[in-house]
């Protein structure tokens, strides 16, 4: 064999080698779009779960002020009641989408929902049968309760 016919196997081979790398980094790089398609897509719907949870959250907060309010107010129960179940099909969501400890924690979340809830409707009634100082001590009780029950950290 001269030096021709070895220099052009080689320039052969590296050819092949090289061709053969492109082929397996083009599959490879198509699986990992897949997968970050993917996780991208579950993160976003958490995320839009998570702020859905926020808001509603905020709105039973307002609801509740404006029973205490005017505790004839039928918007503000109807209100209540949607912003109550709006939050919990979106902690439903997040739940199905989150992983791990993060599962867990809104799991946690839920259970203090209803507890939390629980305490509101209880503030409700009280408002509603003129017991205003009763509901203002209900609901600070409530906050104290629920303050020492944080065991999650976002």
């Amino acid at each position: 064999m001269n030096i021709k016919r070895l220099l052009q196997f080689i320039n052969i081979m590296i050819l092949l080698v090289l061709s053969g790398l492109f082929i397996l980094s083009y599959f490879n790089e198509k699986g990992f779009q897949e997968k970050v398609e993917k996780l991208t897509k579950r993160d976003i719907m958490l995320l839009v779960a998570l702020n859905d949870m926020y808001a509603q959250g905020l709105q039973t907060g307002q609801a509740t002020r404006n029973i205490f309010i005017n505790p004839k107010d039928e918007q503000a129960k109807k209100n209540y009641q949607k912003a109550h179940q709006e939050f919990m099909k979106s902690n439903e969501e997040a739940i199905k989408y989150a992983k791990g400890e993060m599962q867990e924690q809104l799991k946690k979340i839920a259970q203090l929902w209803q507890k939390d809830h629980a305490m509101k409707v209880e503030v409700h009634y009280l408002a509603e049968e003129g017991k205003k100082d009763e509901a203002v001590k209900k609901n600070l009780r409530r906050d104290k309760v629920m303050e020492r029950n944080k065991g999650y950290d976002f």
